[in-house]
């Protein structure tokens, strides 16, 4: 039987490393099961569409999970049928019809999925999430003019997930020189997730291609996320203002307006992988998760993530970096057949480590550790 440490356990070894962390959707899920129970968007949407005749399943089922696509692909088939003087244009309101609804189910999903405002979210839960990213972030608190560090080491966080929940309490725990009302309890983090005003001096705030005046880029977003937005080569993140309102209410009126958010939606890794590589900032990402397992240097936690071959893209680089730890989070009984499945693929991606240093002289082979994932108490 496979030996399952502790959080504070697998922190203890991992002490001498710089620590970077991999989310996937347990993290959220361990917020709120019943917000956060799909994998994908699409998963979450499927009966919404399907309840609309006719079926668009198919559509989706032959291009993938991209709502952006199909509503766009609705819209130009609208346009093209209207040449035609169909029975007075019947069809092709129809067909337009059919993606101002995938545009409402969308829309719908989003909100279904998180909560309405980072007020809801319970401050107590924050400052436990704080806490947890604290590991892996370079972090401090704060007392008269002098940092008392936590952790030293700038690591990184990815996560797969496309929520709010990781920025909304990266926001909370931004530090911006003024922490009269800050908790007593309160961690500092580097938050640096490229992002910036705008050097031409919009309002906008825009990904300044990995860095900023703050720093190096320590946070991405590997498959998109709600609150980014692509514009050809630019990429802007959405913030709350009091003049522009709540992010959920500025992504249903981006939505409206035919702006969708920066998502990787496909089905399979393959395809999730063409998608990356079609937008500057997700490339970016993967290139700096690439970068990251190949330093010696280095250990790696996968939090909430079940190990599906539709990450493969993502996963299976580790094996053909140089990290020479990897931890990963075990929920329920390890005997279980989904952790029974977690553990052999990420044996194989020891495995397939030691391969490549017989074969090519990889540095370091890969040492995998399993923790508990109730253990680090990530929302308390």
């Amino acid at each position: 039987m496979v030996k399952v440490l502790s959080f504070d356990e697998a922190l203890e070894k991992s002490q001498e490393t710089t620590r970077n962390l991999l989310l996937g959707n347990g993290f959220s899920l361990a917020y709120d099961k019943e917000l956060f129970h799909y994998d994908s968007l699409y998963d979450r949407a499927k009966s919404k569409i399907e309840s609309v005749p006719p079926s668009l399943s198919s559509l989706f089922d032959e291009y993938g999970c991209d709502f952006e696509i199909i509503i766009k692909m609705l819209q130009q088939a609208s346009k093209v049928v209207e040449l035609y003087k169909d029975s007075g244009g019947e069809l092709s309101r129809s067909i337009s019809s059919r993606a101002e609804i995938i545009k409402a189910v969308l829309i719908e999903t989003i909100i279904e999925q998180n909560p309405e405002t980072v007020n809801l979210v319970i401050k107590e839960k924050l400052l436990a999430c704080i806490d947890f990213l604290s590991h892996f972030l370079k972090s401090w608190s704060k007392d008269g003019d002098d940092k008392n560090y936590r952790n030293r080491k700038a690591g990184n966080v990815f996560t797969f997930n496309y929520d709010l929940m990781l920025y909304w309490t990266l926001m909370q725990a931004h530090y911006d020189g003024n922490v009269n009302d800050a908790a007593d309890n309160l961690i500092f983090l580097d938050t640096n997730d490229g992002f910036g005003r705008d050097p031409s001096g919009s309002e906008k705030i825009l990904w300044l291609l990995g860095g900023n005046s703050q720093g190096e880029q320590r946070v991405f977003y590997l498959h998109g996320a709600l609150h980014l937005y692509s514009h050809g080569h630019e990429v802007e993140k959405l913030k709350w203002s009091s003049k522009n309102g709540a992010l959920l209410e500025q992504a249903k009126e981006r939505i409206n307006n035919n702006s969708f958010p920066v998502f990787v939606a496909e089905g399979n890794s393959p395809a999730k992988l063409k998608k990356i590589k079609s937008n500057e900032y997700l490339d970016s990402s993967y290139n700096k998760f690439i970068a990251c397992v190949k330093k010696e240097e280095h250990s790696l936690f996968v939090h909430g993530h079940s190990f599906s071959e539709n990450d493969d893209h993502v996963i299976e680089r580790i094996a053909f970096g140089c990290l020479p730890y990897l931890y990963i989070s075990i929920y329920g009984d390890p005997e279980s057949d989904d952790n029974k499945r977690i553990i052999a693929k990420a044996n194989s991606l020891a495995e397939t480590r030691t391969r490549e240093r017989r074969e090519f002289g990889a540095p370091r082979p890969l040492k995998v550790r399993f923790y508990d994932a109730e253990s680090a108490k990530v929302w308390g």
